[in-house]
């Protein structure tokens, strides 16, 4: 977590106005959130590996995808709003994701 997700979340109410901004945060820090969820399930271990930053099942390029599709998949059903389901599912899928393992 840190201040990057919330500019993202913050920046993508240019693009769809009507939306309240919280939204945007909220969707913003969905893998962070998953990543606690998926510890606590005890797919992945706090101090496994050399990298505690990567975690395959929320912040991997492939799933961080998956998400991202899903979430928005779940926003337009809804919604019915296309445009607000695509910001959404871009603000869910950070440009660094998959790129956390050195």
């Amino acid at each position: 977590m840190g201040p990057g997700h919330f500019v993202v979340g913050l920046a993508a109410k240019r693009v769809a106005p009507q939306t309240p901004p919280d939204r945007f945060v909220r969707a913003s820090e969905v893998l962070d959130i998953l990543c606690f969820v998926f510890m606590f399930a005890g797919l992945k271990r706090a101090g496994e590996g050399s990298d505690l930053g990567y975690i395959p099942w929320s912040h991997g390029l492939f799933m961080s995808v998956v998400w991202s599709v899903l979430i928005g998949a779940i926003i337009y059903l809804f919604s019915r709003d296309r445009r607000l389901s695509i910001v959404i599912g871009l603000v869910i899928q950070p440009l660094g994701a998959g790129l956390h393992r050195a």
